[in-house]
């Protein structure tokens, strides 16, 4: 009999994204792989897009801050915990991924009740409410760095294992031609790739639009504006679209820089791929988790941040000349050491030998 594996997280990519690295190892060896999260979040279409077998609970935020909408959504989370548990007993799954975001919390807490063994994986430098809440229920809690492990104490810091970040397939073999080919750019230019998310991240949009005809007189831009903030302009040396699908691992390799917010499993993507990157982390509402991911890849000389109040178009095209005129030899150089073969494999041995 085969065994079957529950993934559950969402809310952004970054939350589903890295989960698809382990279960296409998984698929491979031939486990059973479904998921659990809100038919509401992005997590909703990509893993329908995958063919896997999608149960949707209520899912409630959980905020650090008072609000009166905490009140409704303890009540969301209450009715994803029974949603959960209605799920698992149905089921019964032999271990429970947990790949981080609010939704995660029900399934979790049910499967310690049910005593199914689970597991979480935290992508960020610094553990999220989600992957705080749920290691203490798990049986496993991998980690990416070895500076992230200070941040679990007591007992819970024996359950700590560094694995690093898992990143698709596609990343490590992607073909620069077809990248090319993808954006039709007819000049010779350095080319620009700028990832507004994909919803969209409307500070990098409004920065690089600013500075697009400046830009555009030396470099050919690739603008993923998300599809909330769409704006279709095409020119020579300039194009936008809404999101990159399939294709996003060849589109990074035929670039020279990445702009991008600094969303851990993004970041770990464009230095697999080995472009460096100029990260815009998101600073307002957060934990801080995107300014700790970007300092991280700064001090490996793999990235450049731009952050805050220095977010402004002067600043973005005097870092950005800065980076052609004088340190993308540099960079480029750091992030071609950058080594992730084996953070798929890490994750996937300790799965099996949980079950």
């Amino acid at each position: 009999m085969k065994k079957h594996i529950i993934f559950t997280g969402g809310g952004t990519g970054g939350h589903v994204y890295p989960a698809i690295a382990i279960i296409e190892n998984l698929k491979k060896e031939g486990y059973d792989i479904s998921w659990i999260g809100s038919k509401k979040g992005i997590e909703y279409k990509i893993v329908k897009g995958l063919g896997l077998k999608f149960y949707s609970i209520p899912s409630g935020k959980l905020r650090r801050y008072f609000s009166f909408q905490n009140f409704i959504d303890i009540f969301k989370i209450f009715i994803g915990f029974v949603a959960s548990v209605v799920i698992l007993i149905k089921v019964r799954p032999n271990l429970i991924f947990s790949k981080g975001g609010y939704v995660t919390v029900p399934p979790i807490i049910a499967s310690k009740m049910l005593k199914i063994r689970s597991v979480t994986h935290e992508s960020d430098f610094t553990p999220g409410l989600a992957t705080r809440i749920n290691s203490k229920f798990v049986d496993r809690i991998l980690v990416p760095y070895n500076e992230t492990q200070k941040y679990f104490k007591g007992l819970i810091k024996d359950k700590v294992v560094v694995t690093g970040n898992p990143v698709r397939e596609d990343f490590f073999n992607p073909s620069m031609e077809k990248g090319k080919d993808i954006m039709g750019f007819k000049t010779n230019k350095p080319t620009i790739l700028v990832l507004g998310g994909s919803l969209g991240a409307k500070e990098i949009n409004d920065v690089v639009l600013a500075a697009k005809d400046d830009l555009t007189e030396k470099y050919n831009v690739y603008h993923q504006m998300g599809e909330n903030n769409y704006i279709e302009i095409e020119e020579d040396s300039y194009k936008s679209i809404p999101f990159i699908n399939n294709s996003i691992a060849d589109v990074i390799k035929a670039t020279d820089l990445v702009i991008s917010r600094a969303g851990a499993g993004a970041i770990w993507e464009f230095a697999t791929v080995g472009v460096p990157s100029l990260l815009i982390p998101l600073t307002v509402g957060t934990r801080g988790d995107q300014v700790f991911n970007a300092d991280y890849f700064v001090n490996k000389g793999i990235s450049l941040k731009l952050s805050g109040s220095d977010v402004n178009k002067q600043n973005l095209l005097n870092v950005i000349d800065n980076y052609f005129n004088k340190t993308k030899k540099e960079m480029v150089g750091n992030v071609s050491t950058f080594k992730n073969s084996n953070s798929v494999d890490n994750i996937c041995r300790i799965i099996k030998e949980l079950i």
